[in-house]
């Protein structure tokens, strides 16, 4: 079982001892209570987008403490950092040296693509 690190009266865990000690209970402890989170069977993943035109919001922030929330209530969560400057990438301990190894390049191809079959359009009206 995880004991975590002692600091200054306090005991740490990572979220993966918080999610093995979750499953220890759930099997051995309380009937009464419930340790891990409730998916119905078969249930679809649940689609949480967070948009704004205006830089600034606080897009970022609120999608990674709701993802951090989920996942620490033992949820599986999956982030997909669709900003060219990878700042949720960041915060969740991930690092891009620069904006061609985000999804930039992907959108500039797609936008490329559809630009060219335009072009090609009107080339062939005349």
């Amino acid at each position: 079982m995880p004991q975590g690190v002692g600091e200054a009266g306090s005991k740490w865990f990572t979220l993966e001892e918080v999610l093995t000690l979750r499953r220890h209970f759930d099997s051995e402890g309380s009937a009464a209570k419930e340790y891990l989170p409730y998916k119905p069977e078969g249930a679809p993943a649940k689609i949480v987008a967070v948009a704004n035109f205006k830089g600034g919001s606080g897009k970022t922030t609120t999608c990674a403490h709701l993802a951090m929330s989920a996942a620490l209530d033992g949820y599986k969560v999956l982030v997909i950092d669709l900003d060219s400057q990878a700042s949720m990438t960041s915060l969740l301990g991930g690092r891009v040296d620069d904006e061609w190894q985000t999804v930039f390049p992907l959108i500039a191809r797609d936008y490329a693509q559809a630009l060219t079959r335009e072009n090609e359009v009107r080339a062939a009206q005349g």
